[in-house]
């Protein structure tokens, strides 16, 4: 009886603990993107751009950022030129 109890506990122990380590390794390695991040990114990115001049970067990045965020207050401003 004990030498089952205790295979039986083993058995719960391995099982629980191996699904919060499995849980833990797919957030630990995983880089989620949110909208904060993609919006100072852009942000950056646009300043760089009109800084050098570059304005033909302008656009493909205003766009991206719509498609990665959905259009926002800022996207709408920056887009009407």
């Amino acid at each position: 009886m004990t030498l089952r109890l205790t295979g039986l506990l083993f058995l719960f122990a391995t099982k629980v603990f191996s699904q919060d380590t499995i849980d833990f390794q797919l957030s630990a390695y995983r880089e989620i993107a949110d909208c904060r991040t993609i919006s100072l990114n852009a942000a950056d990115r646009l300043a760089g751009a009109l800084e050098n001049n570059t304005t033909d970067l302008y656009d493909p990045i205003l766009n991206s950022w719509i498609k990665s965020c959905g259009i926002s207050e800022c996207t709408q401003r920056l887009d009407e030129q």
